[in-house]
């Protein structure tokens, strides 16, 4: 079994088994939890995808080399495409067309980017924060400023 999932995606059942009846080989292997890989057909595999009870099954990408489809995991039952399969390069399209169609999702919902670069299109609200404390530190500073000259101020002219 590889190690390192590097991704991965769902893909409907019957257009699986659509991928799969496609390609003259299988070059896959079957695990069931219980046993080690035994070679599995085309005809195997849509077997048992006749037998999956979900609408769609997870895909998952081992090492950027293989695939393996969990057609169950409560029991286990696991295709492992090889890198060298005929259906790798059809799981490997498919995965592609996801990935792409989630980064075009993401990219339209990025926010904008300022249209002169350097300018700040609204200002922000800690900047709002600072400004609002300064200004209130100066008022501040001012009163105790006038508070000191009316109280020692008259003690000063009068020497």
């Amino acid at each position: 079994m590889p190690n390192g999932h590097t991704g991965g995606f769902e893909i409907d059942t019957a257009e699986l088994k659509r991928l799969i009846m496609s390609t003259p080989e299988a070059d896959a292997s079957l695990f069931t939890g219980r046993s080690p890989f035994t070679p599995v057909t085309v005809t195997e595999v849509d077997g048992l995808l006749a037998q999956c009870q979900q609408d769609r099954v997870y895909v998952e990408e081992q090492d950027h080399t293989h695939y393996v489809i969990h057609i169950s995991d409560d029991p286990v039952v696991w295709i492992m495409v090889r890198p060298n399969s005929a259906l790798r390069p059809l799981l490997l399209a498919r995965h592609t067309q996801q990935v792409n169609a989630i980064q075009t999702m993401l990219a339209a919902k990025a926010p904008s980017v300022p249209s002169q670069p350097g300018r700040v299109e609204a200002t922000s609200p800690s900047a709002v924060l600072v400004i609002a404390m300064l200004a209130a530190a100066v008022f501040v500073l001012l009163g105790w400023l006038l508070l000191w000259l009316g109280v020692f101020g008259r003690h000063l002219l009068a020497r």
